[in-house]
Formats: C-alpha cells, sequence, structure tokens
C-alpha cells in the first residue's frame, strides 16, 4: 500500500487528519478513491474485526495497580507528550529518563546511568566516578558541574542532591526526579497499543500541581502529539476500555484533560483530542 493511499486509509479509519492527502479531495472522494484503489474490503475487515479483535485481546491495566491506591482518587487526568508516538519505539522509557535527568531549559544535561552492564563497574568505583540521587545513578563529575552552572544561573550556592525546580532569569532550571511523574501510560511499543506504568498511586505525583492534584489523581499520559494529529480510532477504543477499567475500580472519578484544571496554561491531551466526546464515549455502552 503506498504512503499515500495508507493515508487515505488512516483517514477512513477514524483519523481525520488530513495532512499529505491533496486538499482537493473531500472525504466523500477519500472514500470513493479508496475504493476504487480497491482497499474498502481491508478497511472493513480492520474495522469490523482485526482492530476489535485486538481491543479485546489487549491485557488491560493491572487490578492490583488500581487497588494500592491511598483511597483519595477522585480524579483522572489525561495528558500527552509532546512528540509524535513512534509505532516500534519505547517512548514511555524515554519519557522515564528525561524525568530522572537534570535539565536546563528543557535540555538534558546529565542523564541517569541505565545501561545495566556497568553496575559492576558502579560497585567498584561507587566513591569515585558515581552519586546515587532518589534512587537512580549518575556521573558523578557531571553532577557537580550541573549544580555550579545552575548555582551560578539562580544567584545562590547549591549542595549536590538539592531539589531544585524553578524558572529564574528566563532559565528553566530542574532536578532530577525520584521516577516518571505519570501512574499510567499509554503508547504503540513494538507495533501494539499497550499500557505502561509509573508511580504508584499510594505515592505523590508529578504531573499537574494545579488543585493538588498531584496528591489526589491518577495521572495519565497518552503518548502522542494531539495538537497536531486526531487519536487513531483504535487508540481512542483502547483509552475509552482503559478508563472504563478505571471507573470500575473507581466509581465517581471524574476524567479531566490537563487543560480543563483550572489555572493550567496546556492543550494537554491535546486540542484535537476532545475530552467532551471522550466522556460521552465512556458513558455509552458498548
Amino acid at each position: 500500500m503506498n504512503s499515500w493511499v495508507h493515508k487515505m486509509f488512516q483517514y477512513f479509519c477514524g483519523n481525520r487528519n488530513l495532512a499529505g492527502i491533496p486538499k482537493r479531495l473531500e472525504s466523500a472522494e477519500v472514500v470513493k478513491t479508496i475504493k476504487e484503489a480497491k482497499v474498502a474490503e481491508v478497511v472493513k475487515a480492520i474495522k469490523e474485526a482485526k482492530v476489535v479483535k485486538v481491543i479485546k485481546e489487549e491485557i488491560m491495566i493491572n487490578k492490583d495497580f488500581l487497588k494500592t491506591n491511598s483511597g483519595k482518587i477522585t480524579h483522572c487526568i489525561m495528558h500527552h507528550s509532546t512528540t509524535k508516538d513512534g509505532l516500534l519505539t519505547n517512548d514511555w522509557e524515554a519519557i522515564d529518563v528525561y524525568h530522572r535527568s537534570f535539565r536546563i531549559n528543557w535540555n538534558i544535561i546529565v542523564r541517569p546511568v541505565t545501561d545495566l552492564v556497568i553496575l559492576d563497574d558502579i560497585k567498584n568505583k561507587i566513591n569515585n566516578e558515581y552519586i546515587k540521587i532518589n534512587e537512580s545513578w549518575y556521573n558523578k563529575d557531571k553532577v557537580e558541574k550541573f549544580y555550579k552552572q545552575a548555582g551560578a544561573l539562580i544567584g545562590e550556592e547549591l549542595y549536590v542532591g538539592q531539589y531544585v525546580g524553578t524558572y529564574v532569569k528566563n532559565t528553566k532550571i530542574e532536578t532530577s526526579w525520584r521516577a516518571i511523574g505519570y501512574n499510567l501510560g499509554v503508547e504503540r511499543d513494538c507495533g501494539r497499543i499497550q499500557i505502561k506504568y509509573g508511580r504508584s498511586l499510594i505515592e505523590k505525583g508529578a504531573h499537574c500541581y494545579q488543585e493538588d492534584m498531584n496528591n489526589h489523581s491518577i495521572g495519565w499520559l497518552i503518548v502522542g502529539n494531539y495538537d497536531i494529529g486526531y487519536p487513531d480510532i483504535d487508540l481512542w477504543e483502547f483509552c475509552i476500555k482503559a478508563a472504563k477499567e478505571i471507573k470500575k475500580e473507581f466509581p465517581k472519578i471524574k476524567f479531566l484533560g490537563h487543560r480543563e484544571v483550572e489555572g493550567v496554561k496546556k492543550s494537554c491531551p491535546g486540542e484535537l483530542w476532545d475530552m467532551k466526546q471522550f466522556r460521552k464515549d465512556l458513558k455509552a455502552k458498548r
């Protein structure tokens, strides 16, 4: 299937992002063109069988994970990432590494040591080359240089290991977090839509401080930039089913886009992610 027909195929399956499709084609013409390309039967089969089969077979949210909570969960705050979902890559892991890194102006300055091969080396050189902060290991010299640089920018002396999360002199400075800020994630990994797990629900989140949501909400990240593209129908249906799993454990929980929390100036989970329609679909019997 050539790339242009594939884009029309995605359009027909529910992705209404027309990027790359000739603008002279309106929806009826797109469908007609697909039929002429003899793709309609494939679309129908996927919509009626294959997509549904994937959704039914997919392992949903671990019940023990949901049951392990503080008893204060009132909301589920939905977020999206700033980049597109890499269909064959583990974006959740990359976001976790980002949150556990030392950052200046959103750029990683010092990343955690994640290569398991060097663990034995860490044990031998722990006092000389590596330092442990917030349950992660880092190159000691790089961390010390970061704190000196951050201190100079802030205008005060900082000690190694000190938490810093500030915006000063047009500069954003953040030290490492203990873990990824979200509790749950959804992404395509190796071509399959999967649930990802982050912080336990008994831990304070790091995804929405407004209205104290970090203390009484589930932070849910849907990997993908839905400011620039609509969610595919299979992803949308997957998230509806996942939300219903969450609602079974928390019957009174309210699903909000991050942008819907008072004081938030972000678009999460994306301008093209319709939260009203999501809540409507969530209530519908399927």
